[in-house]
């Protein structure tokens, strides 16, 4: 019976640490979406708590710390029942496990250089409180110490990987300093480079793409890939990848607090700027719209020449406070913009319209980017690409070989006469307003949307909510909103509509929303994923 007692205890601790490894993993992806800020991870795990707990594993933690406390002082009989009892809610906890996997996440944890150290601080943390536990036990010769430390280590592991996060600081920012150091003395060794900071609250990284395809038909172009727009991510780009054979560096600059423009504007300093948009995005870290509007105006501030701040006066933010000498941008010609579109018209290729200029110029493009915000995405880029030396006609190739950017409004084609638009991606609500009009401008009977609304938007999220709800008038057949508390406002605005409560759906998670999507789908419909929760609010299904 003994031996037995004590393979069941050692299954139990094996069980226990790979469910512990797994919780471990999870807690350093979300601390990375936090961008390895603690009070963001520890204000996420507050909110969802739930997300990193499950009622088997505090069912598991209460009666395993019960039954050890009470009967292992008895005989083996009970001390028998109890590892068998904690055994098998361990293995109930790992079989409820799947939502710490990651495997299917909008954005994998990436395995940096910084995520391998906090690995180790981890494990640091793991082996401190273990050895002091198990010295415990073996001192007063019982096995509570080191079991219960296991146990709370494991359902509880969102404090101790923020704990690790604590003490592994001193170190980051060591690491940084030595890598922001040269990032600096690169920079300065190419006093050449062109630089241009392209941010706003939405439309930076598809612009970032359509200027690095314009430019690069004439120059050799680097941007930063994908969304690396903090300060590392930019550091990581300039460190690994920007070539002294480079004549333009291309620098998305994102941003969540006060200050964050200025600090990489003051990393780069770029000679030029594209401000695409302000609005309430980050409002919850922002607080303020006016705190997002001097922090993206700090871009415009930095340039020594505010005739390279190429901006969007569209945007009625933008347009109150661009200086008089920037190149303004916009769709209309309106609020005195140097660059806009005209003859927009939409065909099964795609867009085309006439790029006109306040100096009598003009040029056809055609493109295969879907949405009026992409029109405007292209007019911006243009317009910056001319400031920096390329003429209108120089424009118009890059533009007709322009391919969309990945789950921004990218066309798919699925089996049995299904048209998907990807825009899962995208997050703002002008973004989606437009990218609902798409949906509008296919075959009436088949257009299915398939949204949790916007999010992110601290107070405003219910109005912009009430307002996304109000654009799919007219555009949407059928609308399947995942996520019941996000999506109220959404569903009172379509209430307010008239929509046709028959053709409302609302899922409690992605998968379940595919599967009534596949019910509704039939040859020649279209379905639009508009947004995607980021995987700080929902695990990803497709």
């Amino acid at each position: 019976m003994e031996k037995l007692i004590l393979v069941l205890n050692i299954i139990f601790l094996i069980l226990t640490l790979v469910l512990f490894v797994k919780k471990t993993r999870f807690g350093l992806h979300m601390l990375q979406q936090s961008s390895y800020l603690s009070m963001d991870y520890l204000s996420w795990c507050d909110e969802n708590l739930m997300r990193n707990l499950s009622a088997v594993e505090l069912l598991g933690l209460a009666v395993t710390i019960a039954l050890y406390f009470v009967f292992f002082r008895f005989d083996l009989t009970f001390q028998f029942i109890n590892s068998a009892a904690a055994l098998f809610l361990v293995s109930l906890g790992l079989a409820g496990s799947k939502k710490y996997s990651g495997k299917n996440a909008k954005k994998p944890l990436v395995y940096t250089a910084r995520v391998k150290r906090l690995i180790c601080s981890c494990a640091l943390v793991f082996l401190l409180v273990s050895g002091v536990t198990l010295y415990l036990s073996f001192k007063f010769t019982t096995v509570y110490p080191f079991v219960y430390a296991l146990i709370l280590m494991t359902v509880f592991n969102f404090v101790l990987v923020a704990v690790a996060n604590g003490l592994a600081r001193p170190v980051e920012l060591a690491v940084g300093r030595h890598y922001y150091n040269d990032a600096v003395r690169i920079l300065k060794e190419r006093p050449r480079l062109k630089i241009i900071g392209i941010t706003g609250s939405y439309g930076k990284t598809s612009s970032k793409y359509i200027l690095t395809r314009i430019l690069s038909e004439k120059y050799n172009t680097l941007m930063t890939p994908e969304s690396y727009n903090t300060p590392m991510g930019v550091i990581k780009t300039v460190r690994g990848s920007l070539k002294p054979t480079h004549e333009i560096f291309v620098c998305e600059m994102g941003a969540k607090y006060r200050k964050d423009i200025k600090e990489l504007c003051d990393l780069v300093h770029p000679q030029y700027g594209l401000l695409t948009s302000i609005g309430p995005q980050h409002l919850e870290t922002f607080k303020s719209i006016e705190n997002i509007i001097a922090t993206k105006f700090d871009l415009v501030g930095s340039l020594k020449n505010k005739a390279n701040a190429v901006v969007n006066v569209e945007n009625e933010y933008i347009a109150m406070n661009a200086p008089a000498e920037a190149v303004k941008y916009s769709v209309e010609p309106k609020n005195g913009a140097n660059y806009w579109a005209e003859n927009i018209s939409y065909g099964p290729q795609g867009v085309k319209f006439t790029l006109c200029t306040d100096k009598g110029e003009s040029v056809e493009l055609e493109s295969r980017l879907l949405g009026r915000h992409n029109i405007l995405n292209i007019v911006g880029a243009a317009a910056a690409a001319v400031t920096m030396g390329m003429s209108l006609e120089d424009v118009v190739y890059p533009v007709r070989r322009l391919e969309s950017v990945p789950h921004r409004l990218e066309l798919k084609r699925r089996a049995g006469g299904v048209t998907v638009i990807d825009d899962a991606f995208n997050s703002n609500i002008e973004g989606a307003k437009s990218a609902v009009s798409v949906l509008g401008s296919f075959p009436e009977g088949g257009r299915i949307l398939i949204t949790p609304g916007i999010v992110e938007a601290g107070e405003k999220e219910a109005e912009l909510n009430r307002e996304f709800a109000r654009s799919c008038e007219g555009n949407c057949d059928y609308i399947i909103l995942v996520g019941k508390k996000q999506t109220a406002a959404i569903a009172e605005g379509l209430d307010d509509i008239g929509f046709d409560k028959d053709k409302l759906f609302v899922a409690d998670s992605l998968r379940e929303a595919l599967s009534l999507m596949n019910t509704l789908a039939k040859d020649g419909s279209t379905v639009l994923f508009e947004n995607d929760l980021p995987d700080l609010y929902n695990e990803k299904i497709i």
